[in-house]
């Protein structure tokens, strides 16, 4: 599990479409994120670098420690971890954004469809869902 998310941290073009994504609808010190599937916690640790208030991560595999890990390392204080599958979460946060790479190394691989339908109960009214769409 590990290699695999080495490989897509060390992908440049899909870190820079979805760093590209957040910086769009992140207004500094507003947005709630709600990362489902955080793995790493990668997309919540640029979330709260580009200035969301705070961010939810919710992972269910043993990536949740090394998440917690990091964020300790790198002295990221807004983060909230959630240690189940999003489907298993009751009265989430609502989210203004909530954002999940779920993807696989075939877009539907890791049910990204599935996830994204559970992830509009996270959803603020009038929030954003990344992505929007598979092309």
């Amino acid at each position: 599990m590990i290699e695999y998310q080495r490989i897509i941290l060390a992908d440049e073009v899909r870190n820079a479409a979805l760093a590209k994504a957040l910086t769009s609808v992140i207004r500094k010190g507003e947005p709630v994120v709600a990362d489902i599937g955080s793995g790493t916690g990668f997309l919540s640790f640029l979330a709260s670098k580009l200035g969301a208030k705070e961010c939810h991560l919710y992972e269910r595999s043993e990536l949740m420690d090394l998440s917690r890990a990091l964020a300790k390392e790198n002295d990221i204080k807004n983060l909230h971890f959630i240690q189940k599958h999003s489907t298993e979460v009751r009265n989430p946060v609502k989210a203004d954004i909530v954002i999940s790479e779920t993807l696989g190394n075939f877009a539907l691989e890791e049910g990204i469809i599935e996830t994204m339908n559970d992830a509009h109960r996270f959803l603020k009214a009038g929030g954003v869902l990344i992505p929007r769409s598979l092309q």
